[in-house]
């Protein structure tokens, strides 16, 4: 990795690809991938979505019954909504529990192409940035598929 930038603060938007959980000092943080590059925030990854669906009223409870409501009870690792962008929901899913902290959040929205490699999986995203998680490919599909159903089911209900 080049150039950590340590920050106090970030906003999620459709800049950003990855929220990965990071142990610094015993402390888990959030390393952010994104347009910009990588930057540290001293906090938590669920601190970090949670601080997001804050910005758009809503909570992680809020958003996994929206989630629930359009892919079924079910459903597991729920992707999420946590902004908007020009009135396009931004969608994040986890690869692992949402609790645990091997769980990383990939945005959906910047995302340009999927493929694996030798049991890694390869994700493009915009701006030209590459991304490799040694998550199965099947998982990553399968949280991929939930992901674009949420976020046409969602697209639809904000514009009928």
């Amino acid at each position: 990795m080049h150039n950590i930038r340590i920050i106090k603060q970030y906003v999620i938007s459709n800049s950003t690809f990855v929220i990965q959980g990071k142990m610094m000092d015993g402390k888990l943080h959030s390393l952010v991938y994104d347009k910009d590059g990588y930057s540290l925030v001293n906090v938590k990854p669920n601190t970090l979505i949670g601080q997001a669906l804050k910005k758009i009223n809503s909570s992680f409870a809020h958003a996994r019954d929206i989630s629930r409501d359009v892919l079924g009870e079910h459903a597991k690792k729920l992707p999420i909504v946590v902004g908007n962008n020009f009135g396009q929901p931004i969608i994040t899913f986890p690869l692992f529990s949402p609790g645990s902290k091997d769980n990383c959040w990939v945005i959906y929205n910047p995302i340009t192409k999927i493929g694996s490699d030798k049991g890694l999986v390869h994700v493009e995203f915009k701006h030209e940035y590459d991304w490799t998680s040694s998550v199965s490919r099947q998982t990553f599909n399968n949280q991929y598929v939930n992901a674009t159903n949420l976020f046409k089911a969602i697209s639809q209900r904000w514009h009928p």
